[in-house]
């Protein structure tokens, strides 16, 4: 509770914050906000912030008197009084003569900073003082509004992030001018930039964290401070400077035992919509509802609004990556486990759904959540039988939106792919859904050039599917075995292995995948010369397309136009593209 008369110089360059210093300096400037609160996240820089409009407030002569006063532990309205009073130079005031030394020192801007443990009386002290002084404005620093009328809120929000490996903006300025406090010659060579760039996000671009992170560069470069900090946060503390777990630590005391309990469940998932949490976050009988834990989490910014898109109209929200690692440093490891155990069912369910319907894209940060069960299952040397289905679900929905939807092969799925496999094999996981995974290998071998490995994969996963009578399962593989065997030059067993996935789907009335193993085996009885036997299967297939799957039909119709048009019938192979463009699914262009 130190009231200062002369302010402490920034020491540092105040960057990225101009839009909030302009709306602050417009506010106060103008007589509008008497009651001005700076609010943030821990770390996020609500008291240099502050202290930069001090200064920049003085500078303009916007005030007669500035101000500053260490308001850290004051709770009560009598506390209060006592340190406004000493502040404006009234001694230890009683209530009334905070008024009279306002009005001496003319217009006045006073700070009062981490004001986080004033309790309701002390809040609600804070309206009559400006009452009792009309030529005083307060501005406030602390985790959350005050909720009082009149009240103007500037909320700082962590500077934005390099999304690639290029470190720049205010974050990636503040690390250099950090960094060159002990290296005067620093700057990020080339090879160095993309750890600058993964560090500065792995510090969720707090200014706190990377003030204390960039001064390690004296004794380590950017890749070692890098592993170092994913390993553990306590590189991010100095001896002569109160480190980012101390920080933590004040706000993590102040909450209660339910809001601590949800902060730690919910930090076990990378990001999150309401819905999600209150499934995530169970709190014990008697508590309050996990959502309205949620929304005082927000309101102190222990919980940011994520950068990661979600589905329309969602609000994504996330525990930021410090927070995260603290807030699970301070919980049982079998509390953290029961979260992480229901986001997992909760993303494999949501796996499921995806898988079901061909045409809905993943969100980011659907994508995310599923990548994170994954990454779990990975990380457990012998998961269980539960663990190891999530995973599955999860890790097929991921390869139909990244891969399928986009026909590309990437060398990290494959390997993402084979790491699941490996991990889970054994698991007991249900055989049928491992035969599903093991198949899409399968696929992805056969796309990357590998055959003999895809044949292996899809001839195990076409075993367990038949062992385990999983018809669907069966027909999609018979037809990746066509595929297969078409590209290799076996024409007679693709074939055959074409008419029984056709066989096989029709007996599950797949209309869908049904047309699509028709479809396989008239290019197979094209190949081989038999072109009547494959114009037969290609009207078979339209007809089925048209009916159960209009963005198949446009792959069918266009088929048959180049069959008839390879065949001189050039006026139905335009009838038939005519059909495809109908379809609207964008048929290739074809004269």
């Amino acid at each position: 509770m130190t009231p200062s008369r002369s302010l402490p110089p920034l020491g540092a360059p105040l960057l990225g914050r101009d839009d909030a210093l302009a709306a602050l300096s417009r506010a106060v400037a103008a007589g509008d906000a008497r009651l001005v609160t700076v609010t943030g996240t821990v770390g996020v820089g609500k008291s240099f912030f502050a202290l930069g409009a001090l200064h920049a407030l003085r500078a303009d002569g916007a005030f007669a008197t500035v101000r500053l006063c260490d308001a850290s532990g004051v709770a009560r309205a009598e506390e209060l009084d006592a340190c406004v009073a000493r502040a404006l130079g009234a001694g230890e005031s009683v209530e009334g003569s905070v008024g009279a030394a306002a009005a001496a020192l003319g217009s006045t801007l006073l700070l009062l900073d981490d004001t986080d443990a004033l309790d309701r009386g002390a809040v609600e002290r804070i309206a009559s003082i400006l009452d009792e002084a009309p030529e005083l404005t307060l501005l406030l620093t602390r985790w959350a509004r005050l909720g009082l009328p009149d009240e103007t809120v500037i909320a700082l929000a962590p500077f934005a992030v390099p999304e690639g490996d290029v470190p720049d903006g205010p974050a990636a300025e503040l690390f250099a001018w950090h960094a060159r406090k002990v290296r005067p010659d620093y700057g990020p060579s080339a090879a160095d930039a993309p750890f600058v760039a993964e560090l500065l996000r792995e510090l969720d671009g707090l200014p706190l964290a990377i003030a204390l992170a960039a001064p390690r560069l004296a004794v380590m470069g950017a890749a070692a401070l890098l592993h170092r900090t994913k390993r553990s946060r306590s590189v991010l503390a100095a001896p002569d400077q109160r480190g980012f777990d101390a920080a933590l630590e004040s706000a993590w005391q102040a909450l209660t035992a339910w809001e601590r309990d949800a902060l730690a469940q919910l930090s076990t998932t990378p990001c999150f919509t309401a819905d999600l949490a209150e499934q995530v976050a169970l709190l014990d009988p008697g508590g309050p509802r996990t959502l309205d834990v949620l929304q005082t989490l927000r309101e102190r910014a222990l919980v940011s609004p994520s950068r990661v898109p979600g589905a329309p109209g969602d609000v994504v929200l996330e525990v930021l990556r410090g927070v995260r690692d603290f807030a699970r440093r301070k919980t049982d490891p079998a509390r953290l486990a029961g979260a992480r155990e229901r986001h997992a069912a909760c993303m494999a369910s949501l796996a499921r759904r995806a898988l079901a319907s061909r045409d809905a894209p993943l969100d980011e940060a659907s994508r995310l959540g599923l990548l994170a069960v994954v990454r779990g299952a990975l990380g457990n040397a012998a998961p269980s039988a539960r663990e190891a289905e999530h995973a599955l679900w999860s890790l097929l929905a991921l390869s139909h939106h990244v891969i399928i939807r986009d026909h590309a092969v990437e060398a990290g799925e494959l390997s993402l792919l084979s790491r699941v496999l490996d991990a889970t094999q054994g698991s007991g996981a249900h055989p049928a859904l491992y035969a599903r995974a093991l198949g899409l290998r399968g696929s992805r071998l056969r796309a990357a050039g590998d055959p003999a490995a895809a044949a292996r994969d899809l001839g195990k996963a076409l075993h367990v599917a038949r062992t385990a009578g999983d018809h669907p399962l069966v027909g999609w593989l018979e037809l990746e075995t066509a595929e297969l065997l078409a590209s290799t030059g076996d024409l007679p067993q693709a074939a055959a292995f074409a008419d029984a996935a056709a066989s096989t789907l029709a007996t599950l009335h797949d209309g869908a995948g049904e047309a699509r193993a028709i479809l396989c085996g008239a290019r197979i009885d094209a190949a081989r010369g038999d072109a009547t036997t494959a114009l037969a299967k290609l009207d078979r297939a339209v007809a089925l397309a048209t009916r159960a799957a209009p963005r198949d039909a446009c792959v069918a119709l266009t088929a048959r136009a180049r069959a008839h048009r390879d065949a001189g019938r050039r006026e139905k192979a335009r009838e038939d593209l005519s059909r495809a463009g109908e379809a609207g699914v964008g048929a290739p262009r074809e004269r």
